[in-house]
């Protein structure tokens, strides 16, 4: 068993939610057709348009994604600009620039603004830097989450403090909630962990999180996270008696 600490404390793990695996991405001038859901609904995208450039941005159609978040667009075409407007928010985009425009304020990005047949696309990226949404790439199912702060918290799982009862079998998962309180964000969620156990430790005043990863990304680990600070303070990986590494349930 091999253990390293863990660079990340609790807090980052919402930071780093968002994961374009390499494997993921497809060769420059391809199309990667995937679909795009905003808080759990899947945008409709006529045509589909998504694509990827230089193996690093997934790029989306401005119209259909910003018209499913409820704005109203305008083109000018003397400035290559859309204009995206929505109450007292407005965002202008122009084309070939790596700056947009919130409220006169610019925003900046790694990647211009694209015009591909026709349709004007920005970089999901930009739905970090001007809205805060959280992205989170599904590589096996193709699919891009763009989640606001309030729907990504309840997406996470968080460990149960207090529970009545807790040996027995909830079928119900709300009545489960319903009796816990949340109390810390589970070590390597967003690095695909599917948890398996907890125990506590009085002696270290510690956290024990089993898990392993899916698809066998990783060995199976044991997460520990400092009980008065919510904090992740270590890792181990899990080998076989002989040495051979543990990709299975623990």
């Amino acid at each position: 068993m091999r253990s390293r600490k863990l660079k990340k404390l609790i807090s980052l793990l919402i930071c780093l939610i968002t994961i374009f695996p390499s494997s993921a991405f497809a060769a420059e001038g391809e199309d990667l057709l995937f679909d795009v859901y905003v808080d759990g609904v899947k945008v409709h995208l006529p045509d589909q348009g998504t694509f990827m450039i230089n193996g690093k941005r997934l790029y989306i159609p401005i119209r259909p994604l910003y018209e499913h978040l409820g704005y109203e667009l305008s083109w000018n075409g003397e400035t290559n600009t859309v204009t995206a407007t929505k109450g007292e928010t407005t965002l202008q985009i122009p084309v070939g620039s790596k700056n947009v425009y919130l409220n006169g304020e610019k925003k900046s990005g790694d990647v211009a603004i694209l015009n591909e047949n026709g349709r004007t696309c920005i970089s999901a990226m930009f739905l970090t830097i001007c809205h805060g949404y959280y992205l989170r790439w599904d590589n096996i199912a193709s699919r891009l989450d763009v989640m606001s702060a309030e729907y990504f918290g309840n997406q996470m799982l968080f460990t149960q403090n207090t529970f009545d009862g807790a040996n027995g079998t909830k079928a119900d998962y709300n009545e489960f909630y319903s009796m816990a309180e949340r109390a810390f964000l589970i070590p390597g969620l967003n690095e695909y962990v599917v948890p398996q156990g907890i125990t506590y430790s009085e002696k270290t005043n510690c956290f024990y999180l089993s898990g392993y990863f899916q698809s066998s990304m990783r060995r199976s680990v044991i997460c520990v996270v400092d009980a008065s600070t919510g904090e992740a303070v270590g890792e181990y990986e899990i080998n076989n008696v002989d040495g051979s590494p543990n990709y299975g349930h623990v």
